[in-house]
């Protein structure tokens, strides 16, 4: 246990003199004596009193010999007046003077505040306006751009199925491979078209013979109507049984037959695709590989035989 303080020595001094007979002075006068010297600010503490302050004011005979903690408990009411007494002190010596502690919180919670508040502002300036910025003029020794002729051409977009008609194994990746052979696809294509512009063409010139000699052919042609009519009418059934058939306008591959096939299985239409990391759980399911093709598969010729070749 540490040493008392100079308060307490003091404290018991002026209660022992004060209990004194032969002492004239109470214990209150000797506190106001020693108030009134030059060390009575520095160890006179600026606490607050408590009911046992006022209970050590008593005479010794007044306490009965009895500690604090025996006499508030054998007087109550007692206690309660000393409390009551140092209430009074408290309040006629510190109503002005707000402890330490509680001014120094507030103005901890008066900073945390001005801080919260700068953070929001800083927010506020920092986040992007609403409004677009006006724009700058341009300089006067600038030159002017002209604007785009209205007859330039414009380049069309791509089609949305340009991507998977090159994407032959559906994996999301253009190897080349599958761009080369696209390019070539669409080569021969353009080589078709120029045969077929030119073919028409020679068909019209012959047209003009034709017509020349058209009344030798009417007695043939009367004799061939028959045939004629029959050939319509099998075109015709052929055409009923395709009306139903989706049309397929990429590659034939082995990787689309089997495609075609699954997406049939699935429900899926022929317009639509597989993702891609399905697709592949698909193929490892069906142990599909690219290179094992022949007749023992479902998906064999499944193109040819189910959808309009374009």
């Amino acid at each position: 246990m540490g040493a008392p303080s100079r308060k307490n020595i003091r404290a018991e001094v002026f209660e022992a003199l004060g209990n004194n007979p032969n002492c004239e002075y109470s214990y209150e006068q000797l506190e106001a004596f020693f108030s009134q010297t030059s060390g009575a600010d520095k160890t006179t503490s600026k606490r607050r009193t408590s009911a046992f302050d006022m209970w050590k004011k008593l005479s010794k005979e007044e306490k009965e010999d009895l500690k604090w903690s025996e006499y508030k408990t054998t007087y109550p009411e007692k206690a309660a007046e000393f409390q009551a007494q140092a209430d009074e002190h408290n309040k006629l010596h510190f109503e002005d003077k707000p402890q330490k502690s509680s001014t120094k919180k507030n103005n901890n919670d008066e900073l945390k505040k001005e801080i919260a508040k700068l953070k929001k502002t800083n927010k506020t300036d920092d986040s992007p306006k609403s409004s677009p910025a006006a724009p700058a003029a341009p300089a006067e020794d600038e030159p002017e751009v002209p604007a785009p002729a209205e007859d330039e051409p414009e380049v069309p977009a791509p089609a949305e199925d340009d991507f998977d008609k090159i994407d032959v194994n559906n994996d999301g990746v253009i190897s080349r491979d599958e761009f080369e052979s696209y390019v070539k696809e669409k080569e021969e294509k353009k080589d078709e078209n120029d045969e077929n512009g030119k073919n028409e063409s020679g068909g019209e010139a012959e047209s003009g013979g034709e017509i020349e000699s058209g009344g030798e052919e009417v007695n043939e042609s009367n004799e061939e109507e028959g045939e004629e009519e029959e050939e319509e009418e099998e075109e015709e059934e052929d055409e009923d049984d395709n009306s139903n058939k989706p049309v397929f306008k990429k590659k034939i591959t082995n990787m689309n037959q089997y495609k075609e096939w699954k997406k049939n299985e699935l429900g899926i239409e022929a317009d639509k695709s597989i993702p891609g990391p399905d697709f592949k759980e698909y193929k490892t399911e069906d142990n599909f590989t690219p290179d094992d093709y022949d007749e023992s598969k479902p998906w064999f010729e499944y193109i040819q035989k189910n959808m309009i070749v374009q």
